[in-house]
């Protein structure tokens, strides 16, 4: 390559790289090709850049390094008032006067700048020289009074919440006894605790080793038999209330009818008189058993019939006892 190649020494060589542009007024004249940390002095940093062979720099020349945009990314500004010709040129592999602007500077020149930062410098002067006039109504000075305003009302706050701690700090003080107190039964009972654990962690064992799922098996064979008793139990209490209804009915019929049940049920006067003649039929039928000669008479040789002798404990006695 027939291009000339120069150095630069910076302390900051953040985002520059190998494609990092070099220019002249803005015309681009070559690309930095290396970045080295000096070993005399490793705070420095030395960049090389290749410039086309027809640009003559001269031995003033400034290479510059600045930011190219707001958003990051860097380039190298070469600066000189007019090409060398002659002795007054730049060898290659010279290190060439070095410089670094900010992201400002970089944006501004430094003929524009100085307005810019007189005109700030001011206006922030008459600011910080204003402020707390309470005829002002710029927004800054309406904004530290307003923040006046709330440190004041921070302070009553405080100063509240002081006062609340002071009635709270006994109660306070109380609970934390009482949470010590119950750490202190804590530790105490930890070996009952433990064992309470251990027990625990027994009965798990024990349960997981017993055959849970062949008593929850027949525990839903005992629960689905009991359901089918409880429907058959439902079916008999049915029949049930139907055969209770039925003879409600017939009750009621006796009741309320006029055939003979309804008239034993209802009148004593018929109930009376078939218990006589029930008694006076068992009355006559043993009267036959006891003297059936009585009754049945037969004579071969026309003999007389023996009178009447009235028995011993005849029940007719009885009938009579019980009518007096």
């Amino acid at each position: 390559s027939k291009d000339k190649i120069f150095y630069g020494v910076y302390s900051d060589v953040r985002d520059v790289d190998t494609a990092t542009p070099v220019y002249i007024h803005g015309y681009q004249v070559g690309t930095v090709i290396s970045i080295d940390p000096i070993d005399e002095d490793v705070s420095k940093i030395k960049i090389g850049f290749k410039v086309k062979n027809e640009i003559r720099l001269p031995e003033h020349t400034v290479a510059i390094l600045r930011s190219s945009n707001p958003l990051g990314g860097k380039e190298i500004t070469l600066e000189f008032d007019k090409m060398c010709d002659g002795d007054n040129c730049a060898e290659p592999g010279q290190i060439l006067k070095s410089k670094e602007l900010g992201i400002v500077s970089s944006m501004l020149p430094a003929s524009e700048l100085k307005p810019v930062t007189s005109t700030i410098a001011g206006t922030i002067q008459e600011t910080l020289e204003s402020l707390g006039d309470k005829d002002s109504d710029a927004a800054v000075h309406r904004s530290f009074q307003s923040l006046a305003t709330a440190l004041e009302s921070l302070a009553a706050s405080a100063s509240t919440m002081e006062q609340i701690m002071d009635k709270s700090s006994r109660h306070i003080e109380k609970t934390v006894a009482n949470m010590s107190s119950v750490s202190a039964n804590l530790v105490n009972y930890n070996d009952n605790i433990t064992g309470i654990l251990e027990n625990l962690e027994v009965i798990s064992a024990e349960l997981k080793e017993a055959s849970l799922s062949n008593t929850i098996s027949n525990a839903n064979n005992t629960l689905a038999s009991a359901q089918s008793a409880i429907q058959n139990m439902e079916g008999v209490l049915t029949e049930t209330n139907t055969a209770v209804n039925e003879l409600q009915n017939v009750f009621s019929k006796i009741n309320e009818g006029d055939g003979t049940m309804s008239r034993m049920l209802n009148e004593r006067e018929l109930y009376d008189n078939l218990e006589m003649t029930s008694k006076n039929l068992s009355l006559l039928l043993q009267d036959l058993r006891l003297n059936p000669k009585r009754y049945i008479n037969v004579s071969v040789f026309g003999k007389k019939q023996k009178a009447y002798t009235i028995p011993e404990n005849d029940p007719a006695l009885d009938r009579d006892d019980d009518q007096n």
